[in-house]
């Protein structure tokens, strides 16, 4: 009679199917990029959409640590044996229900092949009015298995969501193809991945990942056979920094050219405070650029310390030096006091 809340449904997502319960290195990978992920998961695995979701807490503010009043094993006289689970109760309490679910799990996890059968001995003065029955629709009776090796890979090769498509790794493919899937999931990425960093976050991930599939040595082969990089020319930021630096190099060169060309004769002096102007703008554009990459790569940076990435793992992964991390970890640390 284990119970759930109303209207829940259960869901197990199967990803190794390995026995061993140590944690793995891509353990807290697979959990964080899960949380973007495993929603859309959901909605094609059953047939829902989903408006919205909340984030309820992991860890329950409850340690069941339970005393029963009474438990026996018996055998009856037909040669049944079950285990006699008895609950002496004073007042009426309305948690008693669950209480008893509670207890009804963590008894049959212990004895998973005999009868239970629970008893409560009301003792109170006044009449009691319990609930003694659980709705059919808060009866535990079973979860949805998801293995996500049985999963399209186009569903998760279409996504935009990054954490997503990394997950290709572990969907239902013939391990034969695994090089040619990880050039996919590779050029995937790269589409869409705004910067650098960024796309070195979700490699590092992917090459984690392939470890749940043994796929680890042909991923890497095929990341270091297949060199990734985003033209930079063809950012947006970069393109607006250029324009932005143009633009103000342009204005800068015909006011420097006129004044020149009071000396040297407007049409000379005009031309070159333009070309000098234009020069001045890249430099600058570039600069622009320069900057904020480093900020998004101080954002990544910070947002993996708040996940508790390791500081050796983080610098393996952002290609920075130990100082700039342990920097940017001591300002978070000032920030926070």
């Amino acid at each position: 009679m284990f119970c759930g809340t109303k209207n829940i449904n259960y869901f197990v997502l199967n990803v190794s199917g390995m026995k061993n319960k140590r944690a793995q290195p891509y353990d807290r990978v697979l959990k964080e990029n899960l949380e973007t992920a495993v929603l859309p998961i959901i909605q094609r695995a059953i047939g829902i959409r989903i408006k919205k979701s909340e984030v309820l807490p992991e860890q329950q503010n409850v340690t069941i640590r339970r005393e029963v009043d009474y438990l026996r094993k018996v055998y009856t006289e037909k040669g049944e044996e079950l285990i006699l689970h008895i609950e002496f109760q004073s007042t009426n309490d309305p948690e008693m229900i669950y209480r008893l679910s509670e207890y009804h799990s963590l008894i049959q996890r212990k004895y998973p092949n005999l009868i239970i059968r629970h008893f409560v001995i009301y003792i109170g003065n006044s009449s009691p009015n319990m609930k003694i029955r659980l709705p059919q629709d808060q009866v535990f009776k079973g979860y949805e298995l998801i293995n996500i090796h049985d999963l399209k890979l186009s569903n998760f090769l279409a996504s935009d969501i990054p954490e997503e498509i990394v997950l290709a790794i572990l969907a239902d493919f013939p391990v034969e193809q695994a090089s040619t899937i990880v050039r996919l999931i590779l050029r995937r990425l790269k589409d869409v991945c705004d910067n650098e960093n960024e796309l070195q976050v979700y490699i590092e991930q992917l090459n984690l990942l392939s470890q749940a599939r043994k796929l680890d040595q042909v991923t890497l082969q095929t990341i270091k056979a297949m060199p990734i990089t985003i033209d930079i020319t063809e950012n947006a930021l970069y393109k607006e920094a250029i324009k932005k630096g143009l633009e103000k190099g342009f204005q800068q060169g015909i006011e420097q050219g006129l004044e020149k060309g009071l000396e040297q004769g407007l049409v000379e002096g005009i031309e070159r405070g333009i070309e000098q102007g234009i020069e001045q703008g890249i430099e600058r554009g570039v600069e622009l650029m320069e900057e904020k990459m480093l900020k998004e790569k101080q954002s990544a940076i910070q947002k993996m310390l708040v996940k508790n990435f390791d500081i050796t793992d983080i610098v393996s992964i952002m290609n920075v030096s130990e100082e700039l991390v342990v920097s940017i970890q001591e300002t978070m640390l000032e920030e926070e006091e």
